[in-house]
């Protein structure tokens, strides 16, 4: 029984050491001291390489020049490093980096910006992402300031996150309305909303009836009905070929 609560013991206590190794800042990179919970691992990911101008990167000069100073095999170094929660990826950084990320993106030089963001939402709409982030400075200022990659009348820009909708067949008028640059098939919207505090559309359609009169002219009849996502958009283009005020 000793023998067993012994080794109880030591086992709680390498948990205990390597927790306060991962959420300590003890590992110095550009000048500062970050966490590994703070830091990318690898730049061997492609989607971690786009990063690593911004965020600190665990890439292989970095691991290189620390096997070097240690005398150590490569090989060694890396099995160390392994032992921590280093991130596989930006969306696992703790919620003051991943808010700051996702602030300073819409600064960025606009391609760069443009690709980061997509990087981010490919990850976000997978099935399996379930990162809840915890409150924080940034998280703050994001839902006050947060933007995010829209197509919105026709050009793409970054737009204020609260304004902007997910990707929905219900979208009669896409150009009129602050569309996210995500995959309509993707699904996963619930992820999209808790981490960015994006909208869905919700907007419904009820359009009179219109007839063609013998002129060609399109009256309306006093009785309404609902329509079907085609129906309406075969009025807008009708209606739109016979009246240029229409919009």
């Amino acid at each position: 029984n000793l023998q067993s609560n012994e080794r109880k013991l030591n086992y709680q206590v390498r948990n205990y050491i390597l927790e306060s190794f991962n959420e300590i800042p003890w590992i110095r990179m550009n000048g500062a001291r970050y966490s590994p919970r703070q830091i990318l691992k690898g730049d061997y990911s492609r989607t971690n390489s786009k990063f690593s101008k911004i965020l600190p990167t665990l890439n292989r000069e970095y691991i290189t020049d620390l096997a070097t100073k240690l005398d150590l095999n490569i090989d060694v170094v890396n099995d160390i490093l392994n032992k921590f929660d280093f991130c596989d990826n930006p969306t696992e950084l703790p919620s003051e980096q991943f808010y700051g990320l996702m602030l300073r993106i819409p600064t960025l030089p606009f391609n760069e910006g443009e690709d980061l963001s997509r990087s981010i939402y490919r990850i976000v709409e997978q099935v399996d992402f379930n990162k809840k982030y915890e409150d924080s400075t940034n998280y703050q200022s994001y839902k006050k300031n947060g933007k995010l990659l829209v197509k919105y009348k026709g050009v793409l820009q970054f737009y204020d996150a609260r304004q902007c909708y997910l990707p929905s067949s219900k979208i009669v008028n896409k150009k009129e309305e602050p569309i996210i640059e995500k995959s309509l098939r993707s699904g996963n919207n619930q992820n999209f909303k808790r981490v960015f505090g994006c909208r869905e559309y919700d907007k419904s359609y009820e359009i009179e009836n219109l007839n063609l009169s013998e002129k060609g002219d399109l009256t309306n009849s006093s009785k309404k009905k609902n329509l079907t996502n085609s129906d309406i958009s075969a009025i807008i283009i009708i209606k739109s070929l016979t009246d240029s005020n229409f919009y």
